[in-house]
């Protein structure tokens, strides 16, 4: 009866030290090419830009609010003296 395993019969006449080897390769392999189409992906996405433009506007606003504090604290120092 003829084994139905996923190794060759060439890689399991090397041995199992050679059958993880080449399993852990394979899967280092596969999540490298993973991890660099992930980039690519993100590298293209317009999220950062986006996150980048919103944080520029909140920015905007905090300072503008400040802007407007600091003139309203000047006002009512200068009513009351």
């Amino acid at each position: 009866m003829a084994d139905l395993s996923y190794v060759s019969s060439r890689e399991r006449a090397a041995g199992p030290e050679y059958d993880l080897k080449t399993i852990w390769e394979k899967k280092i392999e596969k999540q490298t090419e993973w991890l660099e189409q992930e980039r690519l992906r993100l590298s293209k996405s317009a999220l950062s830009r986006l996150i980048q433009e919103w944080n520029h506007k909140v920015e905007s606003k905090k300072k503008l609010m400040q802007t407007i504090l600091e003139d309203d604290r000047k006002r009512q120092k200068s009513v009351v003296h």
